[in-house]
């Protein structure tokens, strides 16, 4: 399979590389997905240390149980609110955070299905099945 390069921005997701995130993650079988659709979590969601947005997904054939959506997060689109957090060790900590300590939480956190940091460029996402909340927001 060629490589393929992490999006670094909400348009930057691609139906191929949605599958072949959720297949290196174990969560579908790759050619698993038909179609995805790309919307920001929320009308006026910019975070200061993340932008945000939610992927639906269509899948091949029919299952109950491969995610309707998730939601992906990558770092700011300003460079000074990227150096900040970079500065701080903000995206690292929360990376290892889901790696080293989530599943011993005693609160429910998101599922994490794939996640990147690369030092030098300050870039990383996650994407995340979320817990089901009963928050009508949140799929």
């Amino acid at each position: 399979m060629p490589t393929i390069k992490n999006p670094k921005s909400p348009d930057q997701i691609s139906k191929e590389w949605m599958d072949y995130a959720l297949s290196q993650g174990g969560v579908c079988e790759s050619g698993a997905i038909s179609d995805i659709n790309v919307e920001p979590l929320g009308p006026h969601v910019k975070g200061l240390l993340s932008s945000i947005c939610r992927v639906n997904i269509t899948y091949k054939t029919k299952t109950q149980n491969l995610p309707k959506s998730v939601v992906i997060k990558f770092p700011p689109e300003r460079d000074e609110n990227r150096s900040f957090g970079s500065n701080w060790g903000v995206y690292e900590r929360e990376i290892r955070f889901y790696r080293e300590l989530a599943k011993r939480s005693p609160i429910r956190v998101p599922n994490v299905i794939s996640q990147s940091w690369m030092i030098r460029t300050t870039t990383s996402f996650s994407c995340s099945k979320m817990p089901e909340t009963g928050y009508k927001g949140i799929k």
